[in-house]
């Protein structure tokens, strides 16, 4: 019989190792890079903010849809699919055909990575373009204390919210029983 060297095997805890390894790796690389805000890094210190700072608000653009039915069931429908997002109606007006939400923060892991901590609200404009045809339009308010325009990641996150828009309104013809577009 002849003697073979023992197969050299790693330790058992060497996966783990390597785990951690690779996720601090990436957590160091993101931070260096400025892809996580300082408020979501550390929200105890980071993220307060005196009670005398001004938020500035930020207008989105608006994201519109003509729908083929009256105005009054798009008005319906938009406001169903904004309570049915969580959002609380503050307002919804139909001599304006306007439905605003309340402000929130906005609690979506991907904007607080790109944006910081940020609040928001929604408004709704539906327009009666004629007995069977309706306009309706989605546009979000962001508010901060920071200047979003001066962070890049900002069109990351515009473009984040246009999606997550056409969403909505893929979920108010849903709800109106129409084809998606």
């Amino acid at each position: 019989m002849t003697s073979c060297d023992p197969i050299a095997r790693p330790p058992a805890n060497s996966f783990r190792y390597l785990i951690r390894l690779a996720v601090a790796g990436l957590l160091f690389s993101w931070t260096s890079l400025g892809f996580v805000s300082a408020s979501w890094a550390c929200p105890s210190t980071a993220g307060s903010v005196p009670a005398s700072a001004t938020k500035r608000i930020f207008l989105t653009e608006a994201c519109a849809d003509t729908l083929d039915v009256p105005w009054r069931e798009a008005f319906v429908a938009a406001k169903r699919a904004l309570v049915h997002d969580e959002w609380q109606i503050q307002r919804a007006d139909t001599s304006t055909g306007e439905i605003v939400t309340r402000w929130k923060k906005l609690d979506h892991a991907m904007a607080r990575l790109l944006i910081g901590n940020v609040d928001a609200r929604c408004r709704v404009n539906v327009t009666e373009l004629g007995p069977q045809s309706t306009l309706v339009s989605f546009r979000a308010n962001i508010s901060s204390v920071k200047d979003l325009t001066a962070i890049p990641r900002f069109r990351v996150a515009q473009h984040a919210y246009r999606l997550a828009a056409e969403d909505w309104h893929t979920e108010v013809r849903e709800y109106l029983d129409l084809p998606d577009r």
